[in-house]
């Protein structure tokens, strides 16, 4: 599957990178009480969006999207050996698969799988706070984190050109490691769940559509700089 070997190429290639390290990189340490810029690159796995009708006509059905490719910018501070603030900016592209559900109109159901053609062009500004249990003054720093912020998204129907643009309030979880290349470059993965309060309605005739909240899971290798 294209979402497993994308997965494993991001593993390898941090596995890569580590294994080519130095060896006074074990006694290297990260810098802390400083600003840090990060950037990350990897793949994004959506959720499926769920939609309901009520009204003139009922049922429900689930929206899939592909994998696709996504990335973060980050800048943060180091508040003390434990916990870092951070702001993100996060940008991915990924296009949509499927609907698949059952609709009944009068006393007809209608069910099946449609393929559909369109893609989504998803962004995050998130502020977040990040808590490294074991402190950033060893080589090998995990870290957990979340936050809060705004996504913007674009959803394009490839078929007819028509777009559709919105903002819409986000949340963040994260979790990952650094490795401490030298005292200010760090090479990662990260782990990142983002949800999108995506959930309104839409009156068409007398049908009331319901659109569910929006999720998805990033998964990158990162570099960072902290000076």
């Amino acid at each position: 599957m294209k979402i497993t070997k994308s997965l494993c190429a991001a593993a390898i290639l941090a596995s890569t990178m580590l294994a080519g390290l130095p060896a006074n990189a074990q006694d290297a340490k990260q810098t802390t009480g400083k600003f840090y810029l990060g950037a990350s690159a990897g793949v994004i796995i959506p959720s499926d969006l769920h939609v309901s009708a009520t009204g003139g006509a009922t049922g429900s059905g689930d929206f899939s999207f592909k994998a696709g490719a996504g990335g973060t910018l980050s800048v943060g501070y180091n508040v003390n050996d434990y916990v870092s603030a951070e702001f993100q900016g996060a940008y991915a592209h990924y296009d949509a698969d499927k609907l698949k559900g059952s609709i009944t109109i009068g006393s007809t159901v209608y069910s099946g799988t449609a393929s559909l053609n369109g893609s989504v062009d998803l962004g995050l500004f998130l502020a977040n706070a990040i808590v490294r249990p074991l402190g950033n003054q060893s080589a090998f720093s995990p870290y957990i984190g979340g936050g809060l912020g705004v996504a913007p998204y674009k959803l394009t129907n490839n078929s007819s050109g028509s777009t559709y643009s919105s903002a819409d309030f986000a949340l963040d979880a994260t979790t990952g490691f650094d490795y401490a290349i030298n005292n200010s470059f760090t090479l990662g993965l990260q782990y990142q769940f983002a949800w999108v309060n995506t959930a309104h309605n839409e009156n068409i005739g007398a049908t009331t559509i319901k659109f569910g909240d929006a999720s998805a899971h990033l998964l990158t290798a990162k570099a960072s700089y902290r000076f």
